[in-house]
């Protein structure tokens, strides 16, 4: 059965993270996401569905996010200046008559977070409970769009949509209508792990694509194909 966390365990977690930090720089990772959502450690804090503490880390929204920002607080003090940082939040706990987490806290835990100097929070959703109403049969990137864009106009703080966006022409309309800052894609590139090479030509941007030539073969990208068939090399 879960236990409760110690006050000494929760002293080890903002610990865990700075390590953590640290071997991602040595790895030459240039980007370092803190991972807040989806029902993980961070955010069975951040959620009262799930937190049910009674010291200063539970009860009240102050109490319920300091975890969160001694994280950051921590491996902000491992990573060089201006080191991007980003934050991954579920921006609501999408359970039956709006209880839990909700847009309206993530708002503020955003600007938190960039006053912390989190420089940009990916906003996904849900998972803290098996009640959350189920984003089968709907269109959930849409949904997750537009929290993305409430919280970056809201808190003033960059953020990234995800969640559901498959096509390249989606994608690059998202940015360009400005309401986020970044689009993250994961499921579709476990589908097509040459996702990002396929998106340039979709987007004809593929002089802007620097591929070696001896993979073009391996992703079908069609200036292979039309070469291969007119001239059979």
């Amino acid at each position: 059965m879960p236990e409760e966390a110690t006050l000494e365990d929760i002293r080890g977690f903002a610990l865990s993270f700075s390590s953590a930090a640290k071997r991602a720089l040595e790895a030459g990772f240039e980007i370092i996401e803190l991972h807040f959502a989806h029902g993980y450690l961070v955010q069975s804090f951040l959620s009262p569905t799930s937190n049910q503490r009674t010291d200063h880390y539970g009860g009240s929204f102050e109490n319920r996010i300091r975890l969160a920002l001694e994280i950051v607080a921590a491996v902000k003090e491992v990573l060089p200046e201006d080191y991007p940082l980003f934050a991954r939040i579920s921006a609501d706990d999408n359970l039956p008559n709006g209880e839990g987490w909700s847009l309206a806290d993530s708002v503020e835990l955003a600007r938190r977070l960039k006053a912390a100097g989190v420089h940009l929070v990916d906003v996904s959703m849900g998972l803290i409970s098996w009640k959350a109403k189920t984003l089968l049969g709907r269109n959930d990137s849409i949904d997750q769009v537009q929290m993305a864009a409430t919280v970056q106009r809201e808190a003033g703080v960059a953020t990234g949509a995800v969640g559901g966006i498959v096509s390249a022409r989606y994608a690059e309309k998202i940015l360009q209508s400005g309401q986020v800052t970044l689009i993250f894609i994961g499921r579709v590139s476990l589908d097509d792990p040459h996702w990002p090479a396929h998106a340039a030509f979709e987007l004809n941007a593929a002089a802007a694509y620097q591929l070696p030539k001896q993979y073009h073969w391996s992703i079908g990208l069609p200036n292979w194909r039309t070469n291969f068939l007119l001239n059979g090399n």
